[in-house]
């Protein structure tokens, strides 16, 4: 068996992670989850996977633990013994929150990433690889120019890839990941999603967007399916890998189309620094989406992600968007 640690499995990436880890029977997953609402990590762990299944069983094995805190709150025998089960690790666990204070963010993002790599390292020989997810944006090269961090989720993601060395890894960088092409399922943490619920609300009335400004957008079973690929490689130990759309959607195009889709009226599109002229309560909406939207950053791939799956077609956004409006009833309820 592969023993394989995944943190952030009841997250959105994570659980379409650990859907396909379970594909291969020889995968054995140790997922970190901490108890939550007075239910335990197995409770969790029962309401998302079907524990009921007796192969899962012997695939799924809940660790209680909180990624913020020391040794995963775990004593220092119980976190020695699963080092030495340990010989993978994905760790998809972060705050996606962009606007926290840089000590929270930092307790999250760096200090977990952190422990995770404690653990590989007490793990020894045995350890094979240690997959990070990080994001897109902290490369912050626009044009010719380097921007500043947008915010404390860019910051301490940058800074968790710099405790990167000495062991086995591969980082992947996702831009904005979406809904799954596929079966139209999306999280409500999604930037996507927020957009598209403040459409069908008809709270996004007006929006600074001019006729130029794009978004990088990837469906989440596109870039896990990359990863995945990519991670079976042994030329990507060691490496970075931006997984993105081969193109840029135009936002006011995809917007104006998901308001067909929905039946509702599109917004009021203004020139792009008229944000003083935003409402207040579609602003603390958007407020801290706007400089990915203004930025309209594109991404170039370097030599080593062309000779790679990164070089893969991602799914077609507009046909994501047809899935996930037409697969989710509560965007329609107007």
């Amino acid at each position: 068996m592969r023993n394989i640690l995944v943190t952030g499995a009841t997250g959105f990436v994570g659980k379409y992670l650990v859907s396909k880890l379970l594909e291969n029977p020889n995968n054995r997953l140790f997922l970190l989850i901490r108890s939550k609402k007075n239910l335990t990590a197995v409770d969790r762990c029962k309401n998302i996977f079907d524990l009921n299944n007796n192969a899962l069983q012997n695939q799924i094995i809940p660790i209680d633990g909180e990624l913020t805190k020391p040794l995963f709150n775990l004593s220092e025998k119980e976190f020695d013994e699963l080092a030495k089960k340990i010989t993978t690790i994905y760790h998809t666990a972060a705050t996606i929150k962009f606007n926290l204070p840089i000590s929270e963010a930092r307790s999250i993002n760096v200090e977990g990433t952190k422990t995770c790599l404690l653990l590989a390292k007490k793990s020894g020989a045995n350890f094979e690889r240690f997959h990070h997810i990080s994001t897109a944006y902290v490369n912050r090269m626009l044009g010719e120019k380097e921007r500043a961090f947008n915010n404390t989720y860019e910051q301490t993601k940058y800074e968790a890839e710099l405790l990167f060395q000495n062991i086995p890894f591969t980082i992947y960088r996702p831009s904005i990941v979406s809904g799954s092409s596929d079966t139209g399922e999306i999280s409500s943490s999604s930037v996507i999603y927020k957009f598209i619920i403040l459409l069908s609300r008809q709270i996004l009335s007006v929006l600074p967007v001019d006729d130029s400004f794009s978004i990088n957008i990837i469906p989440v079973n596109s870039f896990v399916n990359k990863m995945l690929a990519i991670g079976l490689s042994n030329d990507s130990v060691g490496k970075t890998y931006q997984i993105t759309h081969q193109e840029n959607t135009n936002f006011k195009d995809l917007l104006i189309h998901a308001s067909n889709l929905l039946n509702v009226p599109p917004p009021k599109f203004i020139n792009g620094n008229q944000t003083v002229d935003i409402p207040q309560k579609v602003m603390k909406q958007i407020e801290t989406f706007l400089p990915y939207i203004a930025q309209s950053q594109e991404f170039v791939l370097k030599e080593h992600e062309l000779n790679s799956e990164a070089i893969l077609p991602s799914d077609n956004v507009i046909k994501t968007f047809n899935n996930i409006i037409d697969k989710n009833s509560f965007f329609k309820r107007n």
